[in-house]
């Protein structure tokens, strides 16, 4: 039996946003936000929805020799850590494997990878709409690493321990004074956390969870902010509100907008408030303030790949976390 066809009105659905938003970033037309175009385009590559654009045939030198890494083009993308695929493709390279990067519609290049037969494939940004096919390659007897955190995964998969890491914000956070901690992440449409549930990205999720292990009265919809699309109207309120003695943020992005409007209501880090950040792998003055902030082990995540890579082939799901690393910095 075939597939259900995706229309534009599914994809306006699952984005959350109306039917006419998508009909003008199908159709390249103006008046939709950069976020919101960036957000439904990425569901329609993840899903394989516009037509494939790599038209040649490829063909592999040595199959058994070549390790495939998969991404969708918004890995490009600066709040993405790009370090990563480097570090990977480096200690490939040293291996004796010969790398071959695809950008572009995971799941078709998936499709690809079984008349390539590689010797492996990573997927850079795995996401669950890539399960089926994923265990399609596993069950060809292709070896298959997934970095990144998602729900549904066929598999191995390999990312950062960030409710771990969340959990040790919160008790440094705690051995400053601090008794009221407040969350500030991009969650996209959610406007208003109700629960953990309720939370879309799971890598956000686990850090509401860390920060629950450890701080038992932090409840979600109280004290956990979403920027709903650069909307900070919400954080404005809280900080307004003045109950929160220290923030955590989930990602670079989330740091530099709180840091902004912090500054226009005139609050002063650490003097005002604690504020503690997840970011990639930066140098201090990446920030105008020296930021306290867990960052990705890319080295550690790395050498958990190879391990896979080198071992027999896994095909059961598998989840390896790898401990995120503290930079010490000012704002606590």
């Amino acid at each position: 039996m075939s597939e259900k066809k995706i229309t534009i009105r599914d994809i306006a659905r699952d984005c959350g946003v109306g039917l006419g938003t998508v009909s003008r970033v199908v159709n390249r037309q103006p008046g939709v936000k950069d976020e919101i175009r960036r957000k439904v385009l990425q569901y329609i590559e993840d899903i394989g929805w516009r037509c494939n654009t790599l038209k040649p045939r490829l063909q592999l030198a040595e199959p058994g020799q070549t390790v495939v890494f998969i991404a969708s083009t918004s890995m490009l993308e600066r709040k993405y850590d790009q370090d990563l695929l480097r570090v990977v493709l480096e200690q490939t390279i040293a291996a004796g494997w010969t790398p071959l990067t695809l950008f572009g519609q995971c799941r078709e290049n998936l499709e690809r990878c079984l008349s390539l037969k590689p010797y492996a494939v990573v997927v850079v940004g795995a996401s669950s709409f890539e399960k089926e096919a994923v265990k399609r390659l596993l069950d060809s007897g292709i070896r298959v690493v997934g970095l990144g955190e998602c729900d549904g995964w066929s598999g191995p998969a390999v990312f950062p321990a960030y409710r771990q890491a969340a959990a040790k914000a919160v008790r440094r956070l705690e051995r400053a004074g601090h008794r009221r901690i407040g969350f500030f992440g991009g969650m996209g449409v959610v406007r208003k956390v109700e629960s953990m549930e309720s939370v879309p990205i799971r890598r956000i999720r686990e850090m509401l969870l860390g920060i629950a292990d450890c701080h038992p009265d932090f409840a979600p919809a109280a004290d956990a902010v979403s920027d709903c699309f650069c909307d900070l109207s919400g954080l404005t309120r809280a900080l307004q509100a003045g109950t929160h003695s220290a923030w955590i943020c989930s990602d670079e992005k989330m740091c530099r907008q709180f840091l902004q409007c912090a500054a226009q209501l005139q609050l002063r880090i650490p003097d005002h408030l604690a504020l503690v950040g997840f970011t990639q792998d930066l140098p201090a003055y990446a920030f105008h303030l020296d930021l306290c902030r867990f960052y990705p082990d890319n080295a550690a995540q790395a050498e958990q790949v190879m391990t896979l890579l080198r071992g027999e082939p896994v095909t059961a799901d598998r989840e390896l976390l790898s401990a995120c690393r503290f930079h010490s910095g000012a704002t606590i």
